[in-house]
């Protein structure tokens, strides 16, 4: 039986990861057009088995060739892309020569808790670019549906999103 560990972070700047995460988008083929259509099957065409069915574990992962998905029943389509690019992001950084295993919710580790938010950075950059998206939210009048639709994901991360590129103010209320 295969002994997984959580991941651990590679401790880059956010800066790093995103030029990581943008570069991974380019090698996968993703230029101009969303990343969140085609991403699933991305994963399967690397090895990966996605499955919907509620695990203790998000991901297991014996290699870069070898891992599981397992995806909540629950959720919609548009938080499950988010989501698989986070998975993409753990497996881009932090898979290495261990086997490693995400779990599901809250654990209380801070070396888990920061290969995660490395994780949800990639996601962020890899699905919605910092060097187009301050644009499509301009375009899309800085309408939050339009923008999830637009990237497919859902509304709180693309909130996350403007709000990290300075695009939008929760204390001002507006963009």
């Amino acid at each position: 039986m295969t002994a997984y560990e959580m991941p651990r972070p590679v401790n880059w700047s956010k800066d790093s990861v995103e030029s990581f995460a943008a570069e991974a988008r380019t090698v996968m083929g993703h230029g101009g057009s969303p990343a969140a259509h085609s991403l699933k099957s991305d994963l399967r065409e690397l090895g990966g088995k996605i499955s919907y069915v509620y695990d203790t574990n998000l991901l297991k992962a014996e290699s870069h060739k070898d891992f599981e998905i397992s995806l909540s029943p629950n959720t919609t389509v548009d938080h499950d892309n988010f989501t698989l690019a986070r998975v993409l992001g753990h497996l881009a950084m932090h898979l290495s020569d261990r086997p490693i295993s995400v779990p599901r919710g809250w654990i209380e580790d801070d070396l888990y808790r920061r290969a995660g938010c490395e994780a949800d950075c990639f996601a962020a950059e890899f699905l919605m670019p910092r060097d187009e998206f301050p644009d499509v939210w301009k375009r899309l009048g800085g309408d939050l549906a339009f923008v999830a639709v637009h990237y497919g994901v859902i509304r709180s991360r693309a909130l996350q999103r403007a709000q990290s590129l300075g695009l939008y103010s929760i204390a001002e209320g507006r963009s």
